[in-house]
């Protein structure tokens, strides 16, 4: 089954869940005029004199953080404690990818020419969405939007982009989305998320967020805009378009609305699909596109556009707020560029690296009076005064990571469980080899008919060479390998030794009994949905068994 198919499955299958309540709806509804006023006046209170003594150069502002306050023309914080990330990979204007340096933005190498990356017919300046990129970590694979347009739909309401992987090295580019905009992977690189349509068909003017477990291959829908049954449809106002942003921990993601109205909305939205957990940002962008957003690492901060204007604005808000709708809670400034001989459209894009002091920003801006528009990029550093221009004619832009050999390159996991002697040995050499990423010593590791799926899918040689491919196109299955191995065991009931995890054996009674505390970790390793599936059908997810004297027996997932 293709990702598309297992979308359109959960789709179908997208029943009445917990949706925001209608007293946090109004909330997020009310007073908005009122709010965006008050910013927009101290906006331009706060810029008059930097606009005044700004000729050519931008004059900017940096605040380091805050408690909150009104921006105030702050000092630069300190600066960055980290090293700027590997390398930027951007979508140019002329249709290529290409890596760029970090420090000057100039071109290093080419990815993909226009036809490798389907992109030699994307109309430039014509009303199409335009492409985005994203990188899974390691700097592996590559995740693009592209246009496809279908000429059935009015082009105002279709989504016309699909969404391909492209692994950076030998490979070809596999079709992963039909209908997909705004990729975006989870910082552990096991989960991709991407904004489609309710019903998976390009021509619905509706949007909700996919998520597809690249490991396991289950796909499941964030719908945080969607009513309560029995109360008003705001979605024709409030619509998740992207683009999507990870928080470090893998557990939120950050909506943007990018409608074109007076007033804006992000959402922060539980991965896991509990809408209880969701929170509404209201934010205050004048409606020409943003707001963009992203976490800042692990800093506890949100990064979106507030621009107003023509000064491009980039503030933050803490995320430790009890409050769903944040509102009592005051945007620090983070940097703001009064630009006097252009207008700045919007902000397009923001990107931190998972240390959260370096980000980049696409900036789409216009010459005064002009009807055309270029995109330019900018990187800002922790304790930067002022956003530094890198590249003119950008798309998009995403950091790159250190590369990695496999999923699994460097991960510290400690089996779980009190095991044997030899099922412990055993246990801890497969997360050994799998970390080193050492394909040769897991085969060793291995039974001689050791099996890796059904339907005669046995032996060493054949499982090593199953598992290099599927990393080098992006399934992470040596990460989802050691992440079983971090669960608890239990002794297999069929004599197969220990098997992971125990809730492999559980039976129905089991799993309508189970606690939040004992689901959680398997939520983790293997994402939302595998609950209800296993109360369902029962489990179906990967599962690793040891035999008593150390052979390692299976890893497989199915049925």
């Amino acid at each position: 089954m293709t990702l598309d198919e297992r979308v359109r499955r959960a789709l179908r299958a997208e029943g009445d869940g917990a949706h925001p309540t209608s007293e946090i709806w109004e909330r997020v509804r009310a007073g908005v005029g009122a709010r965006r006023r008050r910013r927009r006046m101290l906006a331009r209170s706060a810029a008059a004199g930097a606009v005044a003594a700004a000729v050519v150069a931008a004059v900017v502002v940096v605040a380091a953080g805050g408690d909150g306050g009104e921006p105030s023309g702050v000092v630069a914080g300190p600066p960055a404690s980290t090293a700027l990330p590997e390398g930027i990979v951007a979508v140019t204007e002329d249709g290529r990818v290409v890596e760029l340096s970090p420090e000057t933005g100039e071109e290093v190498r080419t990815l993909l020419d226009p036809d490798e990356a389907g992109l030699a017919q994307y109309p430039v300046g014509a009303n199409f969405s335009a492409p985005t990129v994203a990188v899974a970590p390691g700097g592996r694979i590559l995740y693009l939007a592209r246009p496809r347009v279908d000429p059935a739909c009015a082009h105002a309401e279709q989504l016309d982009q699909e969404i391909v992987a492209v692994p950076l090295g030998e490979g070809s580019a596999e079709v992963v989305a039909a209908v997909g905009s705004h990729p975006a992977v989870s910082p552990d690189g096991t989960m991709l998320a991407y904004v489609t349509t309710r019903s998976g068909e390009a021509c619905d003017p509706s949007r909700v967020v996919a998520v597809e477990d690249l490991a396991g291959g289950r796909a499941w829908v964030l719908d945080p805009f969607a009513p309560p049954p029995g109360e008003a449809d705001h979605r024709g106002e409030l619509v998740a378009t992207g683009p999507l942003a990870w928080s470090v921990d893998g557990r939120t993601l950050s909506l943007s609305d990018l409608a074109p109205r007076p007033e804006s909305y992000g959402v922060l939205v539980d991965v896991r699909g509990d809408h209880e957990q969701d929170r509404y940002v209201r934010t205050f962008g004048d409606g020409r596109g943003g707001p963009a957003a992203t976490f800042l690492g692990d800093r506890g901060l949100l990064a979106f556009d507030d621009s107003d204007e023509e000064v491009l604005r980039v503030s933050t808000i803490p995320l430790d707020v009890t409050d769903p709708v944040f509102e009592d809670v005051t945007p620090t400034m983070m940097f703001e560029m009064p630009l006097p001989e252009r207008s700045i459209a919007s902000v397009r894009s923001l990107r931190s690296d998972p240390s959260g002091e370096h980000v980049l920003l696409v900036a789409e801006v216009s010459e005064p009076g002009s009807a055309t528009a270029t995109r330019l990029l900018y990187r800002w550093s922790r304790g930067d005064r002022e956003p530094q221009p890198l590249a003119e004619g950008i798309l998009d832009a995403a950091w790159t990571a250190e590369p990695r050999r496999c999923s699994a390159d460097g991960v510290v996991v400690v089996p779980g469980g009190d095991l044997p002697a030899a099922v412990a040995a055993t246990a801890r050499a497969i997360v050994d080899a799998a970390a080193d990423c050492d394909f040769d010593r897991l085969a060793g590791l291995m039974a001689d008919d050791f099996a890796f799926g059904f339907g005669g899918l046995v032996g060493p040689d054949a499982a090593v060479e199953r598992w290099r491919d599927d990393e080098a196109r992006g399934v992470p299955v040596l990460a989802r390998l050691v992440g079983v191995l971090s669960l608890e065991p239990a002794v297999d009931p069929d004599g197969a030794g220990w098997i992971w995890p125990a809730a492999f054996t559980w039976t129905s009674d089991d799993w309508a009994r189970a606690t939040p505390g004992e689901l959680a970790p398997l939520t983790e390793v293997y994402g939302p949905g595998v609950v209800e599936q296993a109360r369902d059908v029962g489990f179906l997810d990967h599962r690793l068994a040891i035999e008593a004297d150390g052979t390692w027996r299976f890893f497989v997932s199915g049925d």
